[in-house]
């Protein structure tokens, strides 16, 4: 009659998943695919087999390009970023001066000292910055009486 080591039989029920087949550097006697897949656990181990990658998250405004204040050219989807808040205090009344920096897919293009829509109110293009290889972005502002 056989019988079974419990601590085998336990290890042989164990579920496995491996993505590749690792082998330790002392076997010697592997084939070439599995020589690749060591190569990239070292890699990996090292820090040479993988990217860095730098995200942010954000929310896509749907953006309208407008000809007038009643006429939409185009509507396109657009992120917008602060760029800054300013305040200036006028005689006798003060005023806020809004920047955004609006970020559009390259295809989009706006002429500078148009007019586009987004968060529910108007905005000026002031400057346009297209040289990105992805994507275009654009300084946009509007002044707000307080």
């Amino acid at each position: 009659m056989n019988t079974v080591n419990v601590y085998i039989k336990g290890q042989e029920d164990k579920e496995l998943i491996s993505f590749l087949r690792y082998f330790p550097s002392r076997i010697k006697n592997i084939g070439m695919d599995a020589v690749f897949d060591r190569q990239i656990v070292y890699d990996y181990k090292d820090g040479r087999n993988h990217l860095e990658v730098d995200a942010a998250v954000v929310r896509v405004e749907t953006v309208r390009q407008m000809a007038e204040r009643d006429a939409v050219v185009q509507t396109f989807p657009g992120v917008l970023t602060e760029k800054y808040v300013r305040h200036g205090q006028e005689w006798p009344m003060s005023v806020n001066e809004l920047g955004l920096v609006l970020v559009t897919p390259k295809a989009v293009t706006l002429p500078p000292g148009g007019l586009v829509e987004a968060r529910g109110a108007l905005w000026e293009i002031l400057a346009p910055h297209e040289l990105d290889a992805f994507k275009n972005e654009y300084e946009i502002g509007r002044t707000v009486d307080l």
